[in-house]
């Protein structure tokens, strides 16, 4: 067992058998490893209670989300982790991403994002400025400039269409692309004022069509 927790990184690094089993050197190994993990388990319980205060926060923002929709991308993103070739690393940032993608709708006024019908022209210029509001909250934060990306990329589409720069191809981050997929699936297959739900089959034949013009 000891050997395979050396093996296998549980204690923070490979360490050659020769050296762990020596003296007391594994009394020490195994005590840097704990601090280790209870310094790793503090950061991620910090990460998870600032991404709960995100979506709380977000929830009483907007009452129009009713469908949830920051719980939702976080959980097609969640059951699309095993299909992605990407570091462990990588997957829980996006995780984090999926949390942190629509933040700049705090900034957009309530008369916006409550408007009970389909947005005007004025009204949906308004609404994409939360874009620039993401850009200006993520922005420099250390750790999470994949976050950043994905939240000014989400809108953007792969063909140059989208906004707010009209980048396309691989001008786009990759967190932005998935991102915009997953995002686009939540707001087609959930209920609006404005219309009912779209049919999940019918919202992936949708995503398969606009594949390689809206998505990637």
């Amino acid at each position: 067992l000891a050997i395979k927790a050396l093996n296998g990184r549980v204690c923070g690094g490979y360490y050659k058998k020769d050296y762990a089993f020596a003296d007391n050197n594994l009394v020490q190994i195994i005590r840097d490893a704990g601090l280790a993990f209870a310094e790793r388990h503090s950061r991620e319980l910090l990460t998870a209670n600032a991404t709960l205060i995100v979506k709380r926060v977000m929830r009483l923002k907007d009452r129009t989300y009713r469908h949830e929709h920051l719980q939702n991308v976080e959980l097609l993103c969640r059951y699309l982790l095993p299909y992605l070739d990407m570091p462990l690393v990588d997957k829980e940032l996006l995780i984090l991403a999926a949390t942190f993608h629509d933040i700049g709708k705090l900034v957009v006024p309530d008369e916006i994002l409550m408007a009970p019908g389909a947005f005007s022209p004025d009204e949906f210029a308004r609404m994409k400025e939360h874009v620039a509001y993401s850009d200006q909250i993520l922005r420099g934060l250390r750790g999470l400039e994949k976050c950043w990306l994905a939240a000014v990329d989400h809108h953007e589409a792969f063909d140059g269409t989208g906004y707010p720069a009209g980048k396309k191809g691989d001008q786009i981050s990759l967190f932005g692309r998935i991102l915009a997929v997953l995002d686009y699936f939540d707001a087609m297959a959930s209920e609006r004022s404005f219309r009912k739900a779209i049919p999940t089959q019918d919202v992936i034949g949708q995503i398969r069509e606009l594949a390689g013009s809206k998505f990637d």
